[in-house]
C-alpha cells in the first residue's frame, strides 16, 4: 500500500558560527522570581548591542528556511523581537508553550553541565491528540510518536522551529543545569 506524509513540522539544529559561540549572559542580569528559585530569565535583550550579530543570522536563517519551505517572502522582513536567557536546573522546568504573533522560535545553547534539562517538541495537531491511539515507546521516530526528545545538546546548539510547534524544556531524570537563549522571530511587510 502507498503512503505519503503530509504536513510535517522540521526543527532544524545547527552547529552556529564561532564568532556567536562567545555569547555569555552576566550574572548580574538573571532574574529569578523567587528566591532559591532553580529557574532565572533575563528581560529581552533584542536591543542589546551585544546581540546584533545573532540577530542578523537568526533573521538571515528565517528568511532562508522560509524561501525553502515554499514561502513568498518577497513582502516581507523578519525581525528578531525577542531575545531573553533562560537557565534551568532540576527540578524546575519550562512549561509546554507556543508563541503567537511570530513565525519562528528557538533555543540557542550557551552551557550545559552533564546530565542537564532539555527540550521536547510535542505533535502540534490537536485532532491526532484528541482521537490518536496509545503507542509504545519507540527509539525511532514513527508517524505515532507525539514527543522529540532532544537530550544530547552541546554549547553551541542552535534549534530552530515554527513558533506553532509546542516545546518545553523538562528535568525529569536530570542533575544539573542548562542555559540558553531563547528567541522568536516576526515579519514585518516590506
Amino acid at each position: 500500500m502507498q503512503s505519503f506524509q503530509y504536513f510535517s513540522s522540521a526543527i532544524y539544529l545547527a552547529e552556529v558560527l564561532d564568532e556567536l559561540k562567545k555569547l555569555q549572559i552576566e550574572e548580574k542580569d538573571w532574574n529569578s522570581s523567587v528566591e532559591g528559585s532553580r529557574y532565572a530569565q533575563t528581560e529581552n535583550l533584542a536591543h542589546n548591542p551585544v546581540f546584533f550579530n545573532f540577530k542578523k543570522n537568526l533573521e538571515a536563517l528565517a528568511a532562508s528556511v522560509s524561501e525553502n519551505d515554499g514561502y513568498d517572502i518577497t513582502r516581507y522582513e523578519f525581525k528578531t523581537n525577542s531575545i531573553w536567557g533562560q537557565k534551568i536546573a532540576p527540578p524546575a522546568h519550562h512549561y509546554l508553550h507556543v508563541h503567537s504573533n511570530t513565525v519562528f522560535s528557538g533555543f540557542y545553547i550557551l552551557k550545559v553541565k552533564g546530565n542537564c534539562p532539555y527540550p521536547v517538541f510535542s505533535d502540534p495537531r490537536p485532532g491526532k491528540l484528541m482521537a490518536d491511539l496509545p503507542a509504545p515507546l519507540h527509539s525511532d521516530v514513527k508517524p505515532s510518536t507525539q514527543h522529540i526528545h532532544f537530550n544530547n545538546l552541546e554549547p553551541g546548539t542552535l534549534l530552530f522551529f515554527n513558533s506553532w510547534l509546542p516545546h518545553q524544556f523538562i528535568s525529569g531524570e536530570v542533575d544539573s543545569e542548562v542555559q540558553f537563549l531563547h528567541f522568536t522571530i516576526t515579519v514585518i511587510e516590506k
